[in-house]
């Protein structure tokens, strides 16, 4: 009885794994043209996958120069499930981080948040091409504001009234136009070369840099004429911050100089013409202060001693004792021309 147990417990255990047999022998039968045939079907699967990522990717690239999109949205939002899948190569395309400062060609550049580049630092480089697109006009303009002074680009689109177009400094948006602040002429010649400014012209100039980084929101450099490529200063910018080291030492005497010759009280009218004054009783002069470009640069000065000199001149059609004058430019310019002291034209020369 126990035998005929065993032999039943036998032939159902083979029973029972019959079907794994059958499975294995129906996988060998498959042989290897199979194997490389189910390889095929899945590896088709997966280029089919990539193109169309590519495709995706190359479209999110194009929108996202366009600024229709953010790419490094699409990037956490849509690629990071796919990462693991994709190639490195195509990671590294749609990297949302500049990896430095590229071609002239945007097609070639690493593609960034920014359409501009970056410089080592990490500040944005503008091109002027793309500064000139920060105007708040309609597109395809930007709809910031950005200007430019010295090379360093700011954010002025908090102050539209002063900056859109038709307005005050309206020319300089887009652009870099140095020295109209120095000069006034903002219809003119919009221009940032300035390199036939003054010592002290530099010295203001630079005073206006210093007023846009504590007012508007500094963006990063212009490559050109201040910056090169690697957002490195140039000789040019080298240029003007010696010139306005030089115009700190020339303040500093001419205030010196105020302190002990205040300067005269003047007004100009298109009716009345030009006027000036002292007051306490002192006589406005006509002080000669250097030579620049080979002619004499004056300034009106209250002394209290009634004399004067070829340094400290009365002006013309004015009686010496008067602390009040009429000014005729013309006459005072001709006066000037006839009378300068060849003793200090040397000086200021050499």
């Amino acid at each position: 009885m126990s035998s005929e147990l065993r032999s039943r417990r036998k032939a159902a255990d083979a029973h029972d794994r019959q079907p794994d047999a059958a499975a294995a022998d129906a996988d060998a039968s498959q042989g290897p043209a199979a194997q490389k045939a189910a390889a095929a079907s899945s590896s088709s699967a997966g280029l089919a996958v990539f193109l169309l990522v590519s495709v995706l990717a190359a479209a999110a690239v194009g929108a996202h120069r366009l600024q229709l999109i953010d790419l490094r949205q699409v990037q956490q939002q849509l690629l990071a499930p796919l990462q693991a899948h994709l190639p490195p190569a195509l990671l590294e395309k749609l990297s949302p981080h500049p990896t430095g400062v590229g071609s002239s060609s945007s097609d070639s550049q690493t593609i960034s948040s920014s359409s501009s580049s970056s410089s080592g630092s990490g500040e944005q480089l503008f091109t002027k091409e793309e500064l000139a697109l920060y105007t708040g006009d309609p597109p395809p303009a930007k709809q910031q504001i950005y200007i430019a002074i010295l090379g360093q680009v700011f954010d002025v689109s908090k102050a539209p009234q002063f900056y859109s177009a038709g307005e005050g400094y309206g020319h300089f948006a887009g652009t870099d136009g140095s020295k109209s602040f120095i000069t006034g002429d903002f219809v003119g010649d919009i221009t940032d070369d300035v390199s036939d400014l003054d010592p002290e012209a530099c010295l203001g100039l630079l005073g206006w840099l210093d007023f846009y980084h504590k007012t508007y929101t500094y963006k990063g450099k212009l490559i050109g004429r201040f910056y090169d490529a690697a957002g490195a200063a140039t000789a040019a910018l080298d240029s003007v911050h010696a010139r306005a080291k030089e115009g700190e030492a020339l303040k500093a005497a001419r205030e010196a100089e105020e302190a002990n010759w205040p300067s005269c009280n003047s007004k100009w009218t298109a009716d009345e013409g030009g006027s000036v004054w002292c007051d306490d009783g002192m006589y406005p002069r006509k002080l000669f202060m250097e030579m620049k470009g080979g002619r004499a640069v004056w300034r009106c000065a209250c002394f209290k001693e009634l004399g004067w000199s070829d340094v400290r001149k009365v002006y013309v059609d004015c009686d010496p004792d008067a602390h009040f004058c009429k000014t005729n430019p013309e006459a005072e310019a001709a006066d000037e021309e006839r009378n300068v002291p060849a003793e200090l034209e040397a000086m200021f020369a050499s």
